[in-house]
C-alpha cells in the first residue's frame, strides 16, 4: 500500500522450496537484464568447459585406440620397407578394423621372412658354389709362386681367374670380369669358366689363345644380350722363365714388372667379347725370365671410391706394387687388400675385385 515503505531496491534470490527455481526481484529492467546476462554467461562458461573436456578424453581415447596403433603399424610398414622382417607385429588393437590391418601386416612380415631366408640360402649355396669354381693354388708349380684374392660386392660376383697346366708343360693365367655384379654376372662367369674349361683343357686343344677366344666369342654371343660383355685377359707362360703368349680382350692392362725395376702393360689386343661382331683377337708373345712378377686385376679395385669420390686408380696401384716388389706374392694381395680397405673407409666396393699375382722364380736344379 501507499502508506508502506517502499522495499529496498537491490536485486535480491529467494528459493521457492516447493519447486528448483529462483525469484528474482529487481528494483528496474536494467539490473534484471544485468543479472540475467551474468546468468547466461556464467552457464555458457560451464557448458564450454564441459565441451573441452569432452574433447580432451576423446582425444585421448583416439590416441590411445587409433592413433598410436597406427603409428605403430606404420613402423612396421616402414622396417618391412628397409628389409628387417625380424619384429613381430602385433595383431590386438581393440578394433576390429585395426586387428584385421595389423593382421595383415603380420602375414605380410612372416612370408617376407620366409622369402628372404630362402633366398639367403639360395644365395649362400650360390656363393659356394662359385668358390669351388675359383682355384685353390694349393698346389705348388716348380719355377712359378702365385696368391690371388676374389671379393665380390655383393655375396656373389662375376670376375673370375683361373691357373691351369697345360699339357705340353706350360701354364695357363687368365682373368675376366663381365658386365655388372650379383647374380647375372656370376651366371655369366660360370659359363665362362666351363667353356674356358673345356676350350683349354688338352682333350680339345684350342691351338691359339686367338683361336681360343674367339670360339668363346661366338659360344658367348647365343647366350649375351646387347648390353652384356665379358673382358678377358689370358697369359701362357712357362714356369722358370721363356717367350710366353698373351692376349687382351679388353680388359684391364696387366703389370709385368721386370726384376730390373722396369715395367711393361698388357695392353688390349681387341674388343672385350659379346653379342658384337670381330673377326679376331690378336695375341702377342713377351719374354719372362726369373724374378719377373705378372700381376693382373679388375677394374673394380682401380674404380673402387673413398669418401671423397676419388678412385683408387692406377697410379696408387702402380706405386703400391712397387713398394711391395721385394715382398712374395701372397703378401702383396695382403697389402692391397689392407690398402683398399683403408681407401673405402670401411664401406664396400661398387664392383667385384680381383688381384693375381704370379712370379717367375727359378726352376729346382732336379727339375732342370
Amino acid at each position: 500500500t501507499a502508506s508502506q515503505p517502499r522495499a529496498a531496491a537491490t536485486p535480491g534470490i529467494r528459493r521457492v522450496p516447493s519447486a528448483d527455481a529462483r525469484i528474482v526481484v529487481a528494483q528496474d529492467v536494467g539490473e534484471l537484464y544485468q543479472f540475467i546476462k551474468q546468468e547466461i554467461l556464467s552457464r555458457a562458461g560451464f557448458v564450454v568447459v564441459s565441451v573441452l573436456w569432452v574433447m580432451v578424453i576423446i582425444n585421448l581415447l583416439l590416441s590411445r585406440w587409433v592413433a598410436r596403433p597406427v603409428h605403430l603399424l606404420s613402423e612396421a610398414a616402414d622396417r618391412l620397407g628397409r628389409g628387417d622382417y625380424s619384429g613381430h607385429v602385433a595383431t590386438s588393437w581393440g578394433t576390429d578394423e585395426l586387428n584385421l590391418l595389423a593382421a595383415s601386416f603380420e602375414q605380410a612380415r612372416e612370408r617376407l621372412s620366409l622369402a628372404e631366408q630362402s633366398r639367403r640360402a639360395d644365395l649362400d649355396r650360390a656363393r659356394r658354389t662359385q668358390r669351388a669354381l675359383l682355384p685353390t693354388l694349393d698346389e705348388p708349380i716348380d719355377g712359378l709362386k702365385i696368391a690371388a684374392d676374389y671379393r665380390p660386392a655383393e655375396q656373389v660376383g662375376g670376375d673370375l681367374y683361373d691357373v691351369m697346366r697345360m699339357s705340353d708343360g706350360g701354364v695357363m693365367v687368365m682373368i675376366g670380369d663381365p658386365t655388372g655384379h650379383g647374380i647375372p654376372a656370376a651366371l655369366m662367369m660360370a659359363v665362362v669358366k666351363m667353356d674356358l674349361w673345356h676350350l683349354a683343357s688338352p682333350r680339345v686343344g684350342a691351338g691359339s689363345l686367338s683361336a681360343m677366344t674367339c670360339q668363346l666369342a661366338r659360344d658367348l654371343s647365343a647366350i649375351c644380350e646387347a648390353t652384356e660383355f665379358v673382358t678377358f685377359l689370358v697369359v701362357q707362360l712357362r714356369p722358370g722363365g721363356g717367350p710366353a703368349r698373351y692376349l687382351n680382350a679388353g680388359h684391364v692392362p696387366g703389370r709385368l714388372m721386370r726384376a730390373d725395376g722396369s715395367a711393361e702393360l698388357l695392353e688390349p689386343t681387341g674388343p672385350l667379347i659379346g653379342d658384337i661382331e670381330h673377326d679376331g683377337w690378336a695375341e702377342r708373345e713377351i719374354m719372362v725370365r726369373p724374378g719377373d712378377r705378372l700381376v693382373l686385376v679388375t677394374d673394380g679395385l682401380l674404380d673402387a671410391e673413398n669418401a671423397a669420390g676419388e678412385l683408387f686408380g692406377y697410379d696408387r696401384l702402380d706405386a703400391l706394387l712397387a713398394q711391395t716388389r721385394p715382398q712374395p706374392p701372397a703378401e702383396v694381395v695382403r697389402r692391397v687388400q689392407e690398402d683398399l680397405a683403408s681407401w673405402v673407409t670401411g664401406g664396400r666396393a661398387s664392383d667385384d675385385i680381383t688381384v693375381l699375382v704370379v712370379d717367375c722364380t727359378e726352376l729346382d736344379a732336379k727339375n732342370g
